[in-house]
């Protein structure tokens, strides 16, 4: 589920999403699902690696890039080899990385299996996916970028960006404004909007909105409360703005996720049907 709309996902399908696309999954803790996040400038590096005999620099392979329209969302249907052939190399790459790197300084060779690893999943990926120099949907964007020339390296989180997300985590009803949070963390408003994005990708009022929608979908899920409670709850009194931005962040109004959730209980409480014995 996205603000794109739902879809019936099976086994050996892949979803990819693009850049700020907030989704959600149901049923959870049914349902194993390995998450690989590509970060642009890798991409960009190999774009131009790739095409290196045709590309200047990474600056042209950045605006090569920029140019084929795409889906936000996209659900790919592979070939039952070629999902097989995924699956393998999601597995040993989801192994790969749970392990320890801060405790292995000697994983070069992990890092380029890692490498070949991911490389074997995009080749057989990448002619599945629909693009095009042509916009043919309404949904159709182009390619979309958190900054320009973001620094490769991991910079420390920020205590203040950290302080912020555990005040709205602690009091989702309260109506935080952006003041507020600066006096409580001692940063004046723009610097704190700019701290925070940095650090979680969305602004501390979208946080808030995630937390909220993440946390209602569980009062939903795991109790009896109406959906005007469960949304009075999270600190929405108004029940259509509440509807509003469920669905803006899970592709599903609220009221269609409960029925949904009491669908599959259904199903499984109801016994297994018995051939009968001869």
């Amino acid at each position: 589920m996205s603000e794109f709309g739902e879809r019936s996902v099976r086994q050996g399908q892949i979803v990819m999403l693009g850049t700020k696309v907030l989704c959600g999954c149901e049923p959870e803790g049914q349902v194993q699902v390995t998450t690989i996040f590509l970060d642009r400038n890798y991409l960009i590096d190999q774009v131009y690696w790739q095409y290196a005999a045709v590309l200047a620099d990474r600056l042209e392979a950045s605006r090569f890039l920029d140019t084929p329209y795409i889906e936000p969302v996209q659900l790919l249907s592979l070939r039952r080899e070629d999902a097989a052939r995924v699956e393998l190399s999601l597995d040993e790459l989801a192994e790969l990385s749970a392990s320890d790197f801060a405790t292995d300084l000697g994983g070069g060779e992990r890092f380029y299996r890692m490498q070949a690893l991911l490389s074997s999943v995009l080749h057989i990926i990448v002619p599945y996916l629909e693009i095009g120099a042509i916009r043919r949907a309404r949904t159709h964007r182009l390619t979309t970028k958190l900054k320009s020339a973001r620094p490769t390296q991991f910079q420390p989180l920020r205590q203040e960006a950290r302080q912020a997300a555990q005040l709205l985590e602690s009091d989702l009803t309260r109506k935080w404004t952006l003041a507020e949070l600066g006096r409580e963390v001692h940063l004046s408003r723009s610097r704190l909007a700019t701290v925070f994005t940095d650090a979680f990708g969305k602004s501390p009022q979208t946080y808030l909105a995630v937390k909220r929608v993440e946390t209602m979908a569980k009062l939903l899920r795991e109790t009896p409360v109406s959906i005007a409670q469960a949304a009075e709850d999270v600190g929405w009194r108004n029940r259509s703005h509440a509807a509003d931005m469920f669905r803006r962040y899970l592709g599903v109004t609220p009221s269609s996720y409960r029925k949904r959730l009491r669908a599959r209980s259904i199903d499984q409480d109801r016994p297994e049907k018995r051939s009968p014995t001869t």
